[in-house]
């Protein structure tokens, strides 16, 4: 987006770096996964922590495809639980990423022109790996669409693995981040700089328009209000 002044060049680099990375491995394919078709899609904003609570509170999360934005694996593994899926471009808290990853999660690793350099120090990490770009796909790499990890887990789930049911959970796309999303952040909440906040602003546009065009049903328990999702309080929904 000409808005961030992103380097096209340096993505298309991104892209192959990733690309290479992967040559000798095995394709995972998403059609290998057996998971249930109803899932729950977690950001890393200020909702997360209470969402997660109400969700182990009202919800059989046995019944549901976790799928983890980044930095929200974090949370998670501090409750004990394990995502399915996680969604990253490796800016999450990286030690947890790879815990997780360890522990059976799936992971879409996303390449850009910012994270060459973790690419080649995270990748050789990492299995279950479904790499992806936001430009042109190579035969390995796949462009799954989005931009923020958050919206690109929500297009992952609705138009890629044809999820039913998809709950949103700590997408607030506020003015307020959590640690979860910025490991290096001190306090569990802090404001977001201008970037940030223009990262959310798009997230949130890419969400509604994915909500727009999708058979998936999505409701949200978050903070925020999403154009066509409806908000639901989960203590009206039995396990």
């Amino acid at each position: 987006m000409s808005d961030f002044n992103f380097s096209i060049k340096n993505d298309i680099k991104a892209t192959f770096v990733l690309d290479n990375l992967l040559l000798n491995r095995t394709p995972i394919s998403v059609n290998d996964f057996s998971l249930s078709n109803e899932c729950i899609v977690y950001g890393a904003g200020p909702s997360l922590k209470k969402n997660i609570l109400d969700i182990e509170k009202y919800l059989d999360i046995n019944s549901y495809t976790l799928i983890a934005s980044d930095g929200a694996t974090s949370a998670l593994l501090e409750v004990g639980v394990n995502p399915n899926i996680i969604v990253s471009d490796l800016d999450g808290n990286m030690e947890d990423i790879i815990k997780a990853n360890k522990n059976g999660s799936y992971i879409f690793v996303h390449a850009h022109g910012d994270n060459i350099t973790k690419l080649k120090k995270y990748v050789p990490k990492l299995k279950n790996i479904i790499p992806t770009t936001q430009n042109k796909a190579t035969k390995i790499v796949h462009n799954y669409g989005g931009f923020t990890d958050g919206d690109r887990a929500v297009n992952i789930a609705c138009n890629i693995l044809s999820m039913k049911y998809i709950i949103l959970s700590g997408m607030d796309f506020g003015d307020k981040i959590t640690r979860y999303s910025r490991p290096e952040t001190k306090k569990d909440i802090s404001t977001a700089d201008n970037i940030k906040k223009k990262k959310l602003q798009y997230a949130k546009i890419l969400i509604e328009e994915i909500a727009t065009n999708t058979n998936s049903k999505i409701v949200n328990i978050s903070n925020s209000n999403i154009k066509n999702v409806e908000n639901i309080n989960l203590s009206k929904i039995s396990k």
